[in-house]
């Protein structure tokens, strides 16, 4: 489809998972830019919410590029948050450090409530009874529109986005709210990928350095 003469007749049918990963992990032989595509449906829709901790002092989206370095907790290394923590901070212009020590969705509460972290996210629907209790401030809903629980916090395809940022944040967008995707990320739990680069931070955490930044500034 890449190759082909933009016609506005070609269409093409995949999964988001094929389409940015062959380019994230670098696979051989891929040789087009996701950013070129046109999307213009998904069938499937399970909506991603990204929280702040109460304590951070952040208030909404907004904040976080005007902030310093913020923490970001996710559990599992390659799964869908990983992913998410790894492409939206470069969309968002967000200094992140991605902080993998936590076991599970428990920890990453526990270390977002208490302030411990500043930033972490998950499907609305793990998120959003401790969005509802105040323990966790949702800022930014990774859809197309605002979800209906919370029609107050921006959907990230509703930001002022820039072409380059409009077209990554759709390929993300489409590919996390892939049932299939998610589902065989999960299995695949910690499997090293070739675009991560895994340190360690002064705090003794397991941080991914490497974050990916929206084609504008490559």
């Amino acid at each position: 489809m890449y190759s082909e003469d933009p016609d506005a007749k070609t269409i093409g049918f995949f999964a988001g998972q094929g389409l940015i990963g062959s380019v994230l992990g670098g696979a051989a032989g891929v040789s087009f830019d996701p950013a070129k595509f046109t999307y213009i449906w998904r069938p499937a829709k399970d909506s991603r919410v990204m929280v702040v901790s109460p304590k951070s002092g952040l208030k909404t989206i907004e904040y976080l590029p005007a902030t310093g370095q913020v923490g970001y907790a996710i559990s599992v290394v390659g799964a869908a948050d990983h992913i998410a923590a790894n492409v939206l901070p470069g969309i968002l212009d967000i200094n992140a450090k991605i902080i993998t020590c936590y076991k599970g969705s428990s920890e990453i509460q526990l270390a977002v409530t208490s302030g411990d972290v500043e930033v972490a996210g998950s499907t609305l629907e793990i998120r959003l009874s401790t969005i509802e209790d105040g323990d966790q401030l949702a800022v930014l809903v990774l859809s197309d529109e605002p979800a209906e629980e919370l029609p107050e916090t921006p959907a990230l395809l509703k930001l002022d986005l820039d072409d380059d940022q409009r077209a990554v944040a759709e390929a993300l967008e489409a590919t996390l709210a892939n049932p299939e995707f998610t589902e065989q990320m999960e299995k695949a739990a910690d499997v090293p990928f070739e675009f991560l680069r895994v340190t360690s931070s002064p705090r003794s955490y397991r941080t991914s350095s490497t974050l990916l930044r929206s084609s504008r500034s490559s």
